[in-house]
């Protein structure tokens, strides 16, 4: 009979042991481009190498896939003194309809929470309208991630066309 506390805290112990290793392996300043990690710091040519077989990097950083077409565009990378000092990924619907209705949701969301005061990290929005269309915006600080969520809604004639970009981005604070 006592076997089974024994066994109980072994367990506890193991699975505390387990979160414990997880927390402190996973890197909260990191930023993945497929199966590729990247954190700051890293040096330009390793950033380079590892990106090569599935994207292309131009220079002025823009990052796009290799497969296509359509070559599709995942984001912008900057370097400074040989090292990464910055990392935009850009997350896109793949139904820029359906991605401007989520979109417009998490900004009514962030707008929400902005309004009742309701920040852990620096919550920011803006938006601009035109006769030729609005653009939104949401923007989450916190230390050196940020989340910007934009939708952009514009008219040519009678036709609207929606669009919209969830983008996360790591950068050194200054």
């Amino acid at each position: 009979m006592k076997i089974i506390p024994i066994l109980a805290g072994a367990l506890t112990l193991a699975f505390a042991g387990y979160a414990i290793g997880l927390a402190q392996t996973s890197n909260k300043n990191s930023i993945g481009f497929g199966d590729t990690v990247l954190r700051l710091g890293m040096s330009r040519n390793s950033v380079v190498s590892s990106l090569a077989s599935s994207y292309s990097i131009d220079a002025d950083g823009w990052v796009a896939t290799k497969s296509g077409p359509p070559y599709e565009p995942e984001g912008q990378l900057v370097f400074k003194n040989g090292r990464l000092t910055g990392v935009w990924k850009n997350w896109f619907s793949s139904n820029q309809a359906r991605g401007y209705e989520l979109a417009n949701n998490v900004y009514g969301l962030f707008k929400v929470l902005e309004h009742e005061g309701n920040t852990n990290c620096i919550l920011s929005t803006s938006a601009n309208q035109n006769s030729r269309g609005e653009e939104k915006a949401a923007f989450l600080f916190c230390g050196s991630k940020e989340i910007e969520v934009s939708t952009v809604r514009w008219r040519r004639g009678d036709q609207t066309n929606d669009g919209a970009t969830l983008t996360e981005i790591l950068k050194e604070t200054e």
